[in-house]
């Protein structure tokens, strides 16, 4: 065998040490990892959908992730150029170069974010909205479905011009939450409304009332309270059918049935015209009749009583037919001395029109009469109306009181 050239030799190991150090130069390369533009716009979706805490001050005491010095000026000075973008109000600019800022510090970027956040949300409620309607509309022209924004935004819509929109996008986020965000952000919209609603109602504004308590009905059509503060509302406006129309709906309720049936008697008093009812003469008194349960009743008039009587001999008799409700014993001053007498509650006493509900008698013994009244008419029910008792054409005058 023809022995090998000594070049050919040399070149054939030149080629197996390349080889050698090119395979481990590889080995201890570290890969580079590509970060496509998808996983950046997830990045900063993810980021900026989900709620944070903005009620209180930011600490800015911000750490870069690097610990050289090199490394920590960039972003120091980026931080500090966005600052002042925030200060000179150039908010278009400052969103555009705050999601550069978000791509390569998403730490640093978050918590600048919450920083302005805070301070927009103070401006605002220190009635400087310009500013703060600026900053919002900017920022979510760029990131239209940032929580915080989108929410400091509704809330401000609320409070300002009682927006219907505004209440739907804070049921819309509060509903994009679970957990204990959903808990807190539920608490907070929660007591948003309520106060908007004590504003409205302390400003007597009513139909601004009305259109939000109809606005949120529509979102819970269970709530028994909102029905009776549109009633209520109604009831101020004069707008006495609509007012109506809402009460009777909550008549049954177990809550709200007595302050429905206290409105409806408002409104019925606002009805009534003024009225006169006949009187008849008893000696030195008058009598007239009135209704007491629906049982026609005949009391004789006496306004130096403060609490209506009932005759004992009437009541036993007709006990089992009244809808009576023992209240107490009470001591009684009487011609004879005082006495302890019951006194129970009835559905209502009237007189035509003029009703007065759950109204007290007191039931005792009185003295005898030929039987053509069954006890006294106090004060307790005429001092529900301006009354007038003309004695001479002998009829009792009632109208409303203003």
């Amino acid at each position: 065998m023809r022995p090998l050239h000594p070049i050919v030799v040399l070149l054939a190991l030149s080629l197996l040490v390349n080889l050698f150090f090119f395979v481990t130069s590889q080995e201890k390369t570290p890969a580079v990892v590509q970060t496509s533009n998808k996983d950046t716009h997830n990045q900063i979706v993810n980021e900026l959908t989900r709620p944070t805490v903005i009620d209180s001050p930011i600490n800015t005491g911000l750490k870069p992730a690097s610990k050289q010095a090199s490394a920590q000026q960039r972003p120091s000075l980026k931080l500090k150029h966005l600052q002042r973008l925030f200060e000179l109000n150039q908010f278009d600019r400052l969103a555009v170069e705050w999601e550069t800022l978000l791509a390569d510090y998403p730490d640093q970027a978050i918590q600048l974010k919450k920083q302005w956040l805070v301070e927009v949300k103070q401006g605002l409620q220190a009635k400087e909205v310009d500013r703060g309607l600026l900053f919002l509309n900017a920022w979510l022209s760029r990131f239209a479905n940032d929580f915080d924004a989108r929410w400091i935004k509704a809330t401000d819509l609320l409070r300002r011009e009682n927006t219907t929109n505004a209440v739907d996008t804070m049921f819309n986020l509060v509903d994009q939450l679970s957990g204990i965000e959903h808990e807190i952000y539920s608490h907070q919209k929660k007591t948003i409304i309520e106060a908007q609603l004590a504003t409205l109602k302390s400003n007597s504004d009513w139909t601004s009332l009305i259109k939000l308590l109809e606005h949120l009905l529509w979102y819970q059509p269970s709530n028994q309270l909102y029905a009776m503060e549109i009633a209520s509302a109604y009831f101020q406006l004069g707008q006495y059918q609509q007012s109506i129309f809402r009460l009777e709906s909550l008549i049954n309720d177990a809550y709200y049935g007595k302050r429905a049936q206290a409105l409806l008697d408002k409104i019925d008093h606002q009805n009534l015209a003024k009225a006169s009812f006949p009187l008849v003469k008893q000696s030195a008194h008058y009598l007239i009749e009135g209704q007491l349960d629906n049982h026609q009743i005949t009391l004789l008039i006496d306004t130096g009583a403060s609490i209506s009587v009932l005759s004992k001999w009437f009541f036993e008799q007709k006990s089992s037919q009244l809808d009576a409700e023992f209240i107490r014993h009470a001591a009684i001053d009487t011609a004879g001395g005082r006495v302890e007498a019951p006194i129970y509650r009835f559905e209502y006493f009237a007189i035509g029109e003029y009703r007065v509900r759950d109204i007290e008698f007191v039931v005792m013994a009185l003295s005898k009469n030929d039987g053509s009244s069954q006890g006294l008419l106090g004060m307790n029910f005429l001092k529900h109306f301006a009354f007038n008792l003309n004695q001479d054409k002998q009829y009792l005058m009632l109208e409303p009181r203003d």
